[in-house]
């Protein structure tokens, strides 16, 4: 059974509704990403992180997964990686390569994240959201909040698996979140790390505003 919070309150002289109920979500769109094997709307896209798994359980290289372009250490050596250097100081524990940035269809105050891996696990290192009143922060970092961080791992042998990361207590300092991103590290992936979706689960918030009074 679904859990419904009703919170009341007014903005300006319009009175609003706030409901909070217990489900479940998947990613609902794609809105960045740092690089990626395939091409939009094609095999191996990033927008197939988008919606539910669509090869649950299925272990293997699928062109049905979302994929970035690199693995493993060999592009760090490459001349042209040369060129992209860090800004500033970098703290000891940023070990992210990729990431992905999604939005939510409904702000949610997350309690739980499932990342559905099809190949290669072990990858993600951080996870960051960003509350449901702020503009996708691309370019401020400091607008987003870290709500899990870990090291790469060197996983075998290859498996499907639901990684379910161990996320902060819900809380009065939790936000609502609108946007997720993901940053990953394949240095110690034997091949692609390949992923078929994220679940998001805790408490969805919908906003009503009464017009008519």
């Amino acid at each position: 059974m679904d859990l419904y919070i009703i919170h009341y309150f007014r903005m300006g002289s319009e009175e609003s509704e706030v409901e909070i109920t217990t489900t479940s979500q998947y990613a609902h769109l794609l809105k960045s990403y740092s690089s990626q094997y395939g091409t939009l709307n094609a095999a191996y896209s990033l927008q197939k992180i988008e919606g539910p798994p669509s090869s649950l359980y299925t272990c293997g290289d699928l062109t049905s997964s979302t994929v970035f372009r690199t693995y493993g250490p060999w592009w760090l050596t490459l001349p042209q990686h040369e060129v992209y250097k860090p800004i500033g100081r970098t703290p000891s524990w940023f070990k992210s390569h990729d990431f992905i940035e999604v939005e939510l269809k409904d702000p949610m105050y997350i309690t739980q994240i499932k990342v559905f891996e099809t190949f290669s696990p072990g990858g993600l290192v951080r996870i960051l959201v960003s509350d449901y009143q702020t503009e996708i922060p691309t370019l401020n970092l400091s607008k987003w909040k870290t709500i899990w961080r870990g090291s790469p791992q060197h996983i075998t042998p290859q498996q499907y698996r639901i990684f379910i990361p161990k996320l902060p207590k819900h809380s009065k300092k939790s936000i609502a979140v609108k946007y997720v991103r993901f940053e990953f590290n394949s240095m110690l992936c034997d091949y692609y790390h390949e992923l078929d979706a994220v679940e998001f689960i805790g408490y969805r918030l919908r906003l009503c505003v009464d017009t008519t009074a």
